[in-house]
């Protein structure tokens, strides 16, 4: 019976993200936009040209991750701008040839916005593209980079591509087990935005939620990368997707690590990297951050517990995930629940599916912030 529960809440939850998903339309269009990008920046004419620009996706547009920010339908994708040139040029010459590039297309010149670190393109309908410089570090090598930090006083050490490899990685476990093979693994990685492993669904509901519990207190919210990063760390292969959620919610602190008892959460392809950075000089912030991890992991628990029905389990994931996704999914779920019954595929009422237990709604966590 519990395994049936588990089952059913993880297809609703896999329904949900779909909803916070972007649409294949809208994966195509962003990939157009930014090869485009890069192929201004490298034309002959161009003064940059003479540095071998490279432009490439990285964050949530690389990983699969995206999620629609709260209350509306863009998204951001985030790319790299990676020039050859010598970091004794200086980091504000690396940042201002870029957006000297970018402002020379007439297009691009309307849409062109300076940020601490690069540049933003707005374009109209439903995305912005954030492009940051950044130069080869040639000390390392293995595809790390520097890119200018936030005050252009110092280079900060990344690797966007190393990254993006460690994380398909850890995304393999589970489809080796469904003995998918390895060139079909590097095709879901790469091309298709919508086959996702829990993994992904996981790091999803995470950033969903954070949306939701810290809508009125943003700056206390865990950002994506630490999420993303230890949801990987811990991931273990599970296949179902709420069996996969517990467990990384119970793992997740066993791979903090502790410097000069700071918690330090490592970049785990550049381990000068420490993307908990700001943990050290706000160490409020992570005991925020286990108290968000132990507050969803109790109520993803009592859902499995209480809810009985569609109305009642709608009920109590608005809390969680916002009244107008979770309506929108219990929906789209019902829907996909009567085409397969139609089609012959389930022999059981839709009635006699759901949860039959009983119990409290889930009140509204107001710790971080409500909405």
């Amino acid at each position: 019976m519990i395994e049936a529960r588990k089952s059913q809440l993880g297809d609703i939850l896999e329904t949900l993200c779909e909803q916070l998903d972007i649409s294949s339309t809208q994966f195509k269009d962003a990939e157009k936009k930014y090869n485009a990008v890069g192929e201004w920046l490298s034309k002959p004419e161009s003064e940059i040209s003479l540095f071998n620009p490279t432009i490439y996706p990285q964050g949530s547009f690389k990983l699969g991750t995206v999620v629609k920010p709260l209350g509306q339908d863009e998204f951001d994708v985030d790319v790299v701008c990676e020039i050859k040139i010598p970091r004794t040029i200086g980091q504000k010459v690396v940042n201002n040839i870029v957006g000297k590039r970018l402002a020379e297309n007439e297009t691009y010149r309307g849409m062109l916005k300076p940020l601490k670190r690069g540049w933003r393109l707005n374009y109209a309908g439903n995305f912005h593209m954030d492009i940051l410089p950044s130069i080869p570090d040639v000390s390392k090598g293995n595809s790390c980079i520097l890119i200018p930090d936030r005050k252009l006083q110092q280079w900060t050490e990344s690797n966007p591509k190393g990254y993006s490899k460690w994380f398909k990685e850890q995304m393999a476990i589970a489809e080796e087990r469904r003995l998918i093979g390895k060139a079909e693994i590097e095709q879901i990685s790469d091309q298709s935005p919508f086959v996702k492993t829990p993994l992904q669904r996981v790091v999803q509901i995470f950033k969903r939620y954070r949306d939701i519990a810290f809508f009125n207190n943003d700056e206390n919210a865990p950002i994506s990368i630490v999420i993303t990063t230890l949801a990987a760390k811990a991931y273990n292969g599970e296949i179902m997707l709420y069996d996969a959620l517990i467990n990384i919610i119970e793992k997740m602190p066993y791979y903090i690590e502790y410097v000069s008892d700071v918690p330090y959460v490592r970049n785990p392809t550049n381990l000068a990297e420490n993307f908990a950075e700001k943990w050290a000089g706000r160490p409020e912030l992570f005991r925020i951050f286990l108290d968000w991890l132990r507050i969803l992991k109790s109520q993803l628990e009592t859902i499995l517990k209480t809810s009985s029905s569609m109305t009642r389990m709608s009920e109590t994931m608005q809390p969680i995930f916002g009244k107008n996704l979770v309506q929108k999914t219990i929906a789209q779920y019902a829907d996909k629940i009567e085409t397969k019954r139609r089609s012959g595929f389930l022999k059981t009422a839709l009635g006699t599916a759901m949860l039959s237990s009983k119990g409290t709604t889930i009140g509204r966590n107001t710790f971080y912030g409500t909405k």
